[in-house]
């Protein structure tokens, strides 16, 4: 026996999870005694979300001019097309683009081999009461009638477990029997159950994504245990095998987190900016932020910035609010050549990474400094800059309470005082200010940017994909951040700081690197150049 879904059988190779059950029932029935099972095919169905959009087809989507019949039905507007293949009255295909609501009751459909009244054509719109796969008759339908088709899991198991191992949830029933493991479209018959049989449905506690069950300390772990170094190895083995937008640059960052650069970024899986290095902007060109230390630059970097502004044709060069200078409207073919050209550091202005650390001038120059802001800023930006993170972190460094650098409304700030200084951390100046909590307060900046430091990476471990300082803040508490950080044991410290130092060795700075050796020879290509749209119109 072979079982799986690259084997072929009777000239078929289906490449899906769902035929590889039902040859390992046939297998499982042979090696117990049971010579009369035979496997005689399987009902291909796949559903997936390509970009949004709902695509699903079972069942045999070639139709035979002779013998087959075909319902349309397309709205080019609404980016809906629908197809169904009738046979001898019975259907046997089904294609559903952009609405596949009614994608269960037609692969059961197939599956039964019933004949079916397709007189009216209805069929595509109409959900009677009796229709197989029905949320609405699924409680009249026998015991033994499959609902979840991918793993063959019938309605009497479901029932079974949900009273004899008191499933409450959607989550806990597909723990129990492994419905809606595959390709999901069940899920609505087995919550139709659930509500019929208990009267209601258990909230449960969502994991990464609506594509894994699994929380991220579950997924870090089975990276971890596992050596797992591939977002689709550990979307194949445990997510829906497709992944999202979301879940995808968020298991990049993840795999990046636990192996401290110790592998191969899959870089396919990352936004546009982290692809090319530079933040998109609405016109489709991009803006380019050189790194400036502490807001410091000198007069060479101004002179280079200038030169490559004329040079390039830059619509705008503009003061950001991080104390730096921003190049905006450029194109994507020019960046790897502006990055040349300037010789500086990425600023990671497009990344969920370290931005940069504003300062104020403290003792050099201001008559009310008290700390040396500047090195100190800039120290804390070396010592940080091309590390990624869950959200961006933008860090500040003041040399007395004036906080001129607004180090108080940041991810992580300092603020020097006569004496030493104070580090808070969960600031935030956006959509919603919020007023960073006190961390600790220390004599030294030694121990000020190892608090800094200590808090960063137990962010980069513990923090939520997307979850910026504050909210992670708010939702951990700053007492429990405080005691594992600067409050911990010495080992954990420790811990916590190879982990950063290591990290840290591994980072690059993409814009020299990937200028001089792209990862592929389109990165930083139109897919589509201008002087061909025309001929591909036409």
């Amino acid at each position: 026996f072979a079982v799986g879904e690259c084997v072929e059988h009777k000239g078929v190779v289906y490449g899906l999870v769902a035929p590889l059950y039902d040859q390992g029932k046939v297998l499982a029935a042979t090696i117990t005694g049971n010579k009369g099972a035979v496997y005689e095919g399987s009902v291909s169905a796949a559903k997936l979300k390509v970009m949004g959009i709902e695509v699903f087809s079972a069942g045999n989507i070639k139709e035979d001019g002779e013998k087959d019949e075909a319902v349309l039905y397309a709205d080019p507007l609404a980016g809906i097309y629908k197809k169904l293949i009738f046979r001898e009255d019975r259907l046997i295909g089904s294609i559903l683009i952009g609405d596949a609501s009614n994608a269960n009751r037609f692969l059961e459909t197939i599956r039964l081999g019933k004949k079916v009244d397709r007189k009216n054509h209805n069929l595509l719109f109409e959900k009677p009461s009796n229709a197989p796969g029905s949320a609405s008759d699924v409680m009249s339908r026998p015991d033994s009638d499959t609902i979840c088709g991918c793993i063959g899991v019938s309605k009497g198991q479901i029932i079974e477990a949900i009273q004899g191992k008191n499933c409450k949830s959607v989550g806990e029933v597909k723990a129990c029997t492994k419905a809606t493991s595959g390709c999901g479209t069940c899920a609505g018959l087995v919550k139709d159950i659930l509500t019929a049989v208990t009267g209601s449905v258990k909230e449960e506690k969502r994991g990464m994504c609506p594509c894994f069950t699994y929380t991220k300390e579950e997924l870090r772990r089975m990276i971890r245990t596992q050596r797992l170094k591939k977002v689709w190895h550990i979307l194949d083995i445990y997510g829906n095998g497709v992944g999202c937008a979301y879940c995808k640059p968020a298991l990049s960052f993840l795999v990046d987190e636990v192996w401290l650069g110790d592998h191969a970024e899959d870089r396919a899986q990352r936004f546009i900016n982290d692809r090319v290095h530079a933040n998109i902007q609405k016109d489709g060109t991009f803006s380019v932020v050189p790194r400036m230390r502490g807001g410091v630059t000198t007069p060479a970097e101004l002179r280079k910035i200038a030169d490559v502004a004329e040079k390039y044709n830059v619509p705008m060069v503009k003061v950001t609010g991080s104390q730096r200078l921003d190049l905006l409207g450029v194109k994507k073919e020019d960046l790897p050549k502006i990055w040349k050209d300037l010789g500086m550091t990425s600023g990671f202005a497009y990344a969920k990474a370290v931005r940069m650390v504003k300062t104020c001038v403290g003792t050099d120059f201001c008559r009310y400094g008290t700390q040396d802001s500047i090195a100190t800023g800039i120290k804390l930006e070396e010592s940080l800059e091309g590390l990624y993170t869950p959200a961006k972190v933008k860090m500040g460094v003041v040399g007395c309470p004036r906080n001129c650098a607004e180090a108080t409304v940041k991810d992580i700030g300092m603020v020097g005082f006569e004496g030493g200084w104070q580090v808070v951390i969960g600031g935030g100046a956006g959509k919603a200010v919020r007023a960073a909590d006190i961390l600790c307060t220390v004599k030294t900046s030694e121990e000020a940017l190892e608090s800094a430091f200590l808090f960063f990476q137990y962010y980069r471990e513990n923090g939520e994909y997307l979850e910026r300082t504050y909210d992670f803040v708010v939702r951990v508490g700053v007492e429990k951040i405080r005691k594992e950080t600067v409050l911990a044991s010495k080992e954990e410290k420790e811990r916590l700081l190879s982990h950063l130092k290591k990290a840290k060795e591994k980072a690059v700075n993409p814009w020299k690197v990937e200028s001089e050796n792209p990862k592929h020879p389109m990165q930083f290509q139109n897919y589509v150049l201008p002087k061909d749209r025309e001929a591909l119109i036409l």
